[in-house]
C-alpha cells in the first residue's frame, strides 16, 4: 500500500511504498526492515558463531593460487572482499571469522575461478555489503553455520547481489555437490529501480545442491532463486522478500515456510513463484502472511505443483494460484 496522511506519524513522505511486518506497515529499505517474526526463526536453526581466541587479521584482500589454503580465527573491520582465488583452487577452508563491513568473505572474480571441495564454517558478517559468498566454475564444497546481515545495498544495475551465489551462465559454471546448512541471510538489497537481490541464488549448470536449516529474509527478490538441478530445500524459512521462494527445475522439497512476502519491487508478488513447465513437489507448506499474495504464481508454462500436506494462516480471499498450473494439494491446503 501506499501511505499518505499518516506518513508524518511513520515518519517517510507522502506516497511511500510501504510493506508489512506481521500486523504492522513499516517503510522497508535498505537500512529498515522487519525483524525477523518469531516462528521464522522457530523453523531455522540458528548458525553457531565464530569460535575466536586472540583472532588475527589482515587488511588486503588474501589471493589464493595453491590447494589447501586457509583463513581461520580472524577478525576484520572495513575489508571490502576477504579472500578470492585465482584460478581453479581446491580445498580451501574458511572458518571462524568475524567480519564487520565486507562486502565478499569469499568471492570468485572471474569465470576461469574455481574452489572446488571448499569447507566454509562459523562465518558471520555484519554490516555487509550486498553479498557474501560468490562462486563460479566447478565450486562444490560445504558451508555451514554462517550469518550474513547486509546494510549497503547494490548500486549497479549489472550485479545481481546474493548471500550465496552459485553464480555464473558459461559452460564451465558447473559445479556441486554442495551443502548449505544453519545459515541466516538478511537485505540483500539494490537501490531504486534495481530490483536485484536474493538470499541464496544456484544457477542452471550447479547440481546436487541440499540447502537445509536456514532463514533467507528481506532481499529484494528472492529468498531463494533456485535454477539447479537436484537441488533439495528442508527445513528452511523465507520472509518479507518480493518472492520468498523462485524455482526454475523440476524440484521435490521438504518442509518450507514463507512469511510475509511482497515486499516493494518489480514483478509479481508470491510464496513460491514457479517458472515454467516444471515439476514442484513439497512435503509440506507453511505459509503466514497479513496481505493475500498468492500462494503459488506461475510464469512462463503450465507447472505440475504437488503440496503433501498445508499449514496456512492467511487472509481471507487470499488466492492458492495466480497463473495457470495443475494443482494437486493434501490436507491442510
Amino acid at each position: 500500500m501506499t501511505i499518505t496522511s499518516q506518513a508524518k506519524a511513520v515518519g517517510v513522505a507522502k506516497g511511500t511504498v510501504l510493506t508489512r511486518c506481521g500486523t504492522t506497515l513499516v517503510y522497508v529499505g535498505p537500512k529498515s526492515v522487519c525483524p525477523p517474526q518469531p516462528e521464522a526463526l522457530a523453523v531455522a536453526a540458528a548458525p553457531a558463531a565464530p569460535r575466536l581466541t586472540n583472532p588475527g587479521t589482515f587488511t588486503t584482500t588474501r589471493n589464493f593460487k595453491a590447494a589447501g589454503g586457509s583463513i581461520a580465527n580472524m577478525r576484520f573491520t572495513g575489508l571490502g572482499t576477504i579472500g578470492r582465488p585465482r584460478g581453479v583452487v581446491p580445498d580451501l577452508t574458511l572458518r571462524d571469522i568475524q567480519a564487520d563491513g565486507a562486502s565478499f568473505i569469499l568471492r570468485n572474480f572471474e569465470g576461469s575461478d574455481a574452489t572446488p571441495r571448499v569447507t566454509i564454517a562459523r562465518v558471520t558478517s555484519l554490516n555487509a555489503g550486498p553479498g557474501g559468498f560468490y562462486f563460479r566454475g566447478s565450486s562444490s564444497g560445504t558451508i555451514t553455520d554462517v550469518r550474513i546481515e547486509a546494510t549497503r545495498p547494490n548500486t549497479q544495475s549489472s550485479k545481481v547481489p546474493a548471500g550465496i551465489g552459485l553464480a555464473g551462465k558459461n559452460a564451465g559454471d558447473n559445479g556441486g555437490p554442495w551443502t548449505i546448512s544453519r545459515f541466516y541471510i538478511r537485505g540483500m538489497q539494490s537501490t531504486g529501480d534495481i530490483f536485484n537481490g536474493d538470499g541464496i541464488a544456484t544457477e542452471k549448470g550447479y547440481h546436487d545442491v541440499t540447502i537445509t536449516d536456514g532463514y533467507s529474509g528481506w532481499n529484494r527478490d528472492a529468498g531463494y532463486d533456485i535454477k539447479s538441478v537436484r537441488t533439495t530445500l528442508n527445513r528452511v524459512a523465507a520472509e518479507g522478500n518480493r518472492r520468498n521462494f523462485k524455482v526454475w527445475v523440476d524440484s521435490d522439497w521438504g518442509t518450507i515456510t514463507s512469511i510475509d512476502p511482497c515486499q516493494p519491487g518489480r514483478g509479481e508478488c508470491a510464496h513460491v513463484q514457479v517458472q515454467g513447465s516444471i515439476r514442484l513437489h513439497v512435503a509440506r507448506l507453511i505459509a503466514r502472511s497479513g496481505n493475500a499474495t498468492p500462494l503459488f504464481q506461475t510464469e512462463g508454462g503450465i507447472p505440475t505443483i504437488t503440496v503433501d500436506a498445508c499449514d496456512l494462516k492467511l487472509p481471507p480471499g487470499t488466492p492458492m494460484l495466480k497463473g495457470k498450473a495443475v494443482l494437486h494439494l493434501g490436507s491442510g491446503c
